[in-house]
C-alpha cells in the first residue's frame, strides 16, 4: 500500500507575513491559530486572506480550555469553528490542559490529573466540541513541569483512551514529548510504541532550550537532532497527514526554520522504514 507523504509547514505568524510570503514554496500546509485571528484585527486578516487559496491551513487553538471546571464557553466555540470554516481549515488541533480556573485567564496550558475522572470530564466535553467543529478535531500532548501524584494512567494510555473515546485523533508534539522525557524521566520510545498506528494525524515540531537544568518548550531555537530521531522513529510507527514547524521566539532569525524544514523533510525521507532498533536518543 502506498503512503502519502505528509505535507510539511510552519504555523502562521503575522510578524513573518512578508518573509512567509517570499518563501511559501518551501511550504506545503500553513497552521493558522484561531485565537490570533480572533484577535489579530483587520491586518491580521487581511495578511491571511491574502494567502487564500495558495497553500492548505488547519486551524489550532490555544484558549478552549478543555479541562477547565467551568462550563464551556459556546460563544468561543462557535467562533473558532466559524473561523476554521472561513480559513478553509481540514482540521482543528487543541490542547489536552486546561487555562482559565474561575473565569481567570491562567496565560499557561497546565496538565490534567491522569484519573478516569478526568477522563469522564473530558469525554463528554470534547463530545460537545466535535459536535460543532465543522472539521476532524485532533488533540496535542502539552509539556508540564509538575504532575499530580494520583494519576491512574501513563501520558500514552491517558491520551488514547481519551481519543478512542471520543473519535478524535492526535496531534503529536514530539519536542513536548521529549520534553516531558527528560523532565519527568521516562523513555520517549516507549511513549511512541504504545501509540495505536494511525492515532497520529499531526506533528507539531519546534527547538527548546535547558534553563537551569530544566527542558522548556520555547519555540525559539532550532530543532533538536533528538527530537528529529524521535520523528525519525514516529515515521516508522505512524503516518500523519501533516508535520508543523512551530516558532514563537526569535523571530528576528526566520531562516533557521528553513533549515528546520529541510531536517524535518530529510530525516523523513530518509528514516529506514521498519528499523526501531536503535534508541533515537543513545548518543
Amino acid at each position: 500500500m502506498t503512503v502519502i507523504p505528509p505535507l510539511i509547514g510552519i504555523g502562521y505568524r503575522h510578524p513573518l507575513h512578508d518573509w512567509t510570503v517570499e518563501h511559501l514554496a518551501c511550504f506545503d500546509v500553513l497552521e493558522v491559530v484561531v485565537d490570533h485571528y480572533l484577535t489579530g484585527g483587520t491586518a491580521y486578516r487581511d495578511s491571511l486572506g491574502s494567502l487564500q487559496g495558495k497553500v492548505p491551513v488547519t486551524a489550532h487553538g490555544i484558549g478552549l480550555s478543555l479541562g477547565s471546571a467551568e462550563p464551556l464557553d459556546y460563544d468561543y466555540i462557535e467562533q473558532i469553528a466559524e473561523i476554521t470554516s472561513l480559513i478553509g481549515a481540514t482540521r482543528f488541533s487543541e490542547h489536552v490542559a486546561f487555562t482559565r480556573s474561575s473565569g481567570i485567564d491562567l496565560a499557561n496550558l497546565l496538565p490534567l490529573p491522569k484519573t478516569r475522572e478526568t477522563l469522564d470530564f473530558l469525554v463528554e466535553r470534547l463530545r460537545e466540541v466535535c459536535r460543532i467543529m465543522p472539521v476532524p478535531v485532533s488533540l496535542e500532548n502539552i509539556t508540564y513541569l509538575f504532575d499530580y501524584n494520583y494519576g491512574e494512567m501513563s501520558d500514552a494510555e491517558f491520551l488514547i483512551r481519551l481519543c478512542e473515546r471520543t473519535e478524535t485523533t492526535l496531534l503529536l508534539d514530539i519536542q513536548n514529548l521529549y520534553t516531558n522525557a527528560l523532565n519527568h524521566h521516562f523513555d520517549p520510545v516507549d511513549f511512541l510504541n504504545a501509540l495505536p498506528r494511525g492515532i497520529v494525524k499531526s506533528v507539531h515540531m519546534a527547538g527548546g532550550q535547558e534553563m537551569e537544568h530544566v527542558e522548556i518548550d520555547t519555540h525559539s531555537f532550532p530543532v533538536r537532532d533528538e527530537v528529529l530521531a524521535l520523528l525519525g522513529l514516529m515515521r516508522t510507527l505512524q503516518s500523519p497527514d501533516t508535520i508543523i514547524l512551530e516558532r514563537d521566539g526569535r523571530l528576528d532569525a526566520p531562516d533557521e526554520m528553513l533549515d528546520d524544514i529541510d531536517n524535518i523533510r530529510a530525516r523523513y525521507d530518509l528514516a529506514p522504514a521498519g528499523n526501531t532498533h536503535v534508541h533515537p536518543l543513545a548518543s
